[in-house]
């Protein structure tokens, strides 16, 4: 990608698109390339199958997806 175009970059454009306060977002990550995302959102969430130490960046574990890791994240913050 072009030099300053990340997820972090894509979120924060998101967000200023649609006047959410990045106090109110959350996000979903499983590898490195998701940690520019986590530096912009309020809530960081690793996914149960994440690469080693992403979890590390996140305020919360989730489980994998493939056992309902978003439906269980978003539960876990009375999203949904």
């Amino acid at each position: 990608s072009l030099p300053g175009v990340n997820k972090g970059s894509a979120i924060r454009w998101l967000l200023d698109y649609l006047k959410i306060c990045p106090q109110d977002s959350f996000a979903f990550g499983d590898s490195m390339n998701d940690l520019e995302m986590f530096q912009v959102v309020d809530t960081a969430i690793a996914m149960g199958n994440s690469r080693h130490g992403v979890e590390a960046y996140a305020q919360y574990q989730t489980t994998d997806l493939d056992h309902g890791g978003i439906y269980n994240g978003m539960s876990h913050f009375g999203l949904i």
